[in-house]
């Protein structure tokens, strides 16, 4: 069987008014009472979970970036030892091989000096 559209509205119409004089009445007041607090203390309960939440998100958020800044102090740290490090190494290889320039540059002119003395006395032979 099908219920026509005047119908479905008459029944609904007749619904509501029967709800409201229902809550109307002194127990339809009480209900009212009872679902107006257990709103209320919904809400409540609701923005207190809400905060709560919210100061453990705030706190995570602090602790990671706490933890970031760390992990970044610690990085630039190793990366200015490794610079030194590396700084050291160079420079100790750049006076190394210096030391050995110098010598070089000593022993060839000892050479040179040597021959210079040869050619010297093989000239006034001759």
């Amino acid at each position: 069987m099908k219920i026509s559209k005047k119908s479905m509205f008459g029944i609904g119409l007749l619904a509501g008014a029967a709800l409201g004089y229902w809550l109307n009445t002194e127990n339809g007041k009480k209900v009212r009472r009872q679902v107006g607090q257990t709103v209320h203390e919904m809400g409540q309960q609701t923005a207190s979970f809400v905060q709560e939440k919210g100061a453990k998100v705030q706190q995570t958020l602090e602790d990671a970036a706490e933890k970031g800044t760390k992990i970044v102090d610690e990085l630039v740290t190793q990366a200015k030892e490794s610079i030194t490090a590396s700084t050291e190494a160079t420079t100790e290889k750049v006076e190394d091989a210096g030391e050995s320039l110098n010598k070089g540059i000593k022993k060839a002119s000892q050479k040179i000096a040597a021959q210079v003395v040869k050619l010297k006395k093989e000239n006034s032979t001759v």
